[in-house]
């Protein structure tokens, strides 16, 4: 504690030199997840939240989140008619991603909270929802390149420059920054109408690790203990961004994401990048070639989806052609230092490509933020100028957006005047005399 008010301080006090908060308005952008879901259901008159929910989510998940992908509207839709998919829209679109929970009790609460504590950290420094900061949540079962998430983004952008007459600051997590990234390639010219600079963090550029690849196979529930890890696999075998996460065999890897295991007596080790990462679909499609599941009272097949893998190749060629403005400031926050899933391995051999979806794996771990590899994460390809920046912390993927460090690198960048390399020797200066300190101590007292 007294480390972090020491850093406060430091923060505080250098700010103080600069130009007061707020300067710009902020719009913020969440990831994949990171965004409050409610249906409607027409035919049972009933509505209420399904993302995120203490009360059967399970069940709610797999009746309403669960789809199949429209290639002609390039959206993945409901399997049935009657249901829709809504995203909560008050306080300017801020109770969509502040707490995922709203309803959840202490300690549950802390679990669910998502923006919350950067929100309110922002308000302590003058913002004002409405005013000075927006946030633009959007349906992440959607591809980014999606029109009605790119219209979410777009809207709330010009929303907070049509009030202040200022451009906005962009400020995004994870899959979010890849929903930024694809504004800028599609609408480049209102990007550098209405945007003076974008922070992001835990960023996923290169596509995520060894969770996603296990999302094809027994399954990756999100993060979230009261989903099933099978439940979420159904959906993301349909769900475009699910595709989107997959390592990008465009991408050097020092280290590329894999698979291995046996079957029938013949090993496999495929990573993302041979083949283009066709090896590694051909693995997906074999292992999901006869898999249904139960909806409702019908039995409806889930094979591997081709068109969506052939899909996300071709975007990440576009998107991998993506630079930042030369007149826009950048800052990559990314993470290193945790234990990250690269390599899924399965721990026992299996009689068929079908068995591997019940089988056991075993994730071997890198470098990361526990589900982003930090190569990926650093890896935006913007180039190097004196308005980009890069830095490294270390913070849990989901928790990185309300890390401390995060949070006051964020403040500096907001802050007018505040030289954010000098900013960023200065906090880890501190840092690391603190830690010093406490090494000290601990050897005091060992004595």
């Amino acid at each position: 504690m007294a480390a972090a008010r020491c850093i406060l301080l430091l923060l505080v006090c250098y700010i103080a030199l600069c130009q007061a908060l707020p300067t710009r308005p902020v719009v913020l952008v969440p990831g994949v997840g990171g965004t409050i879901l409610n249906f409607r259901d027409n035919n049972l008159q009933t509505s209420g939240r399904l993302w995120v929910t203490m009360r059967g989510q399970d069940q709610l998940f797999s009746q309403y989140l669960w789809g199949r992908y429209d290639k002609d509207l390039d959206v993945m839709k409901p399997y049935y008619d009657h249901v829709e998919v809504t995203i909560p829209t008050e306080n300017f679109g801020l109770a969509a991603i502040s707490n995922l929970d709203p309803d959840a009790d202490w300690p549950v609460s802390t679990y669910t909270a998502y923006f919350e504590r950067l929100i309110n950290r922002l308000k302590t420094f003058g913002y004002v929802p409405g005013k000075t900061l927006f946030a633009a949540p959007y349906d992440w079962r959607q591809s980014n390149a999606c029109e009605e998430n790119l219209h979410r983004l777009r809207s709330a952008i010009e929303t907070a420059f049509n009030g202040t007459q200022k451009k906005v600051s962009l400020i995004s997590h994870s899959m979010g920054g890849l929903l930024v990234r694809s504004y800028l390639h599609k609408y480049s010219d209102e990007f550098k109408r209405y945007v003076e600079q974008w922070a992001t963090v835990a960023t996923p550029f290169q596509g995520a690790g060894g969770k996603v690849l296990n999302e094809f196979l027994t399954g990756y529930n999100l993060g979230n203990r009261l989903l099933k890890p099978e439940t979420a696999r159904a959906l993301c075998i349909n769900s475009p961004p699910v595709y989107e996460l997959l390592p990008n065999p465009l991408f050097n890897w020092s280290t590329a994401p894999y698979v291995k295991g046996c079957v029938n007596g013949t090993d496999f080790n495929i990573d993302a990048v041979t083949g283009g990462g066709r090896d590694l679909a051909k693995l997906f499609s074999l292992s999901l070639r006869n898999y249904t599941v139960k909806h409702m009272s019908d039995e409806i097949a889930q094979p591997f989806n081709d068109l969506l893998f052939d899909l996300q190749l071709q975007r990440k060629q576009q998107w991998d052609t993506v630079k930042v403005p030369e007149n826009i400031r950048f800052l990559n926050i990314y993470s290193k230092g945790k234990p990250t899933p690269i390599g899924v391995e399965f721990q026992k051999g299996v009689q068929s490509y079908q068995d591997l979806l019940f089988a056991s794996v075993k994730y071997i771990l890198g470098d990361g933020d526990e589900t982003v590899p930090v190569e990926s994460a650093a890896g935006d390809r913007f180039g190097d100028s004196s308005n980009i920046h890069r830095v490294a912390v270390s913070c849990e993927h989901q928790g990185c957006v309300n890390a401390e460090d995060v949070i006051h690198y964020i403040l500096c960048f907001e802050s007018e005047g505040c030289v954010l390399p000098d900013f960023i020797k200065q906090y880890q200066l501190q840092q690391q005399q603190q830690q010093q300190r406490q090494q000290q101590e601990q050897q005091q007292q060992e004595q």
